[in-house]
């Protein structure tokens, strides 16, 4: 998906992915539509042969367009949400690969002690199994170094929270 980081296709805003997905899938799509109303179908007919498009035909291509206006739609919506609540994709995607990084680990380990580790001042940053495992999964899902420490932290004390509201 569009981020900043190294694997990803490109780099755009979600302002600007809201403006592609209107000016190439949503307008586009409305036209088709428009098109593709009864009083348009002459315009798919020749003199000798009648309309090209079956009447099934005409039915699946108004529901296929729908189905892709609708999608652009839908994304356009979240895109424009997440603007709204000054959300950034990267920020996102770290904290759900951090998430998603500390729920496999407690699943497999689940006596392991989520820490997030001890400050080493020699390297300026926090040190110890957990954190170096989640920091290692998430160079391997984006081929880029990041310390994590506020992500880690966050989704810690969240699952900390979570327990002690559940005991």
């Amino acid at each position: 998906m569009p981020s900043s980081f190294d694997i990803a296709p490109f780099d755009k805003s979600l302002t600007k992915r809201i403006e592609w997905l209107s000016r190439n899938v949503i307008s586009p799509c409305n036209k088709l539509e428009e098109a593709l109303l009864e009083q348009n179908l002459p315009n798919f007919a020749h003199w000798e042969n009648g309309c090209q498009l079956e009447p099934e035909q005409i039915k699946h291509l108004r529901q296929s367009l729908n189905e892709l206006k609708q999608a652009g739609l839908r994304l356009s919506g979240t895109l424009a949400a997440e603007i709204d609540q000054d959300i950034s994709h990267n920020s996102e995607i770290k904290h759900d690969i951090v998430f998603n990084a500390l729920a496999d680990l407690h699943q497999h380990f689940p006596d392991l002690p989520l820490s997030r580790g001890n400050w080493d001042t020699e390297i300026g940053n926090m040190s110890g199994s957990v954190p170096d495992y989640v920091r290692r999964f998430y160079f391997e899902i984006t081929n880029q170094n990041d310390k994590l420490n506020v992500q880690i932290q966050d989704v810690i004390s969240a699952q900390r929270k979570n327990q002690r509201t559940l005991s």
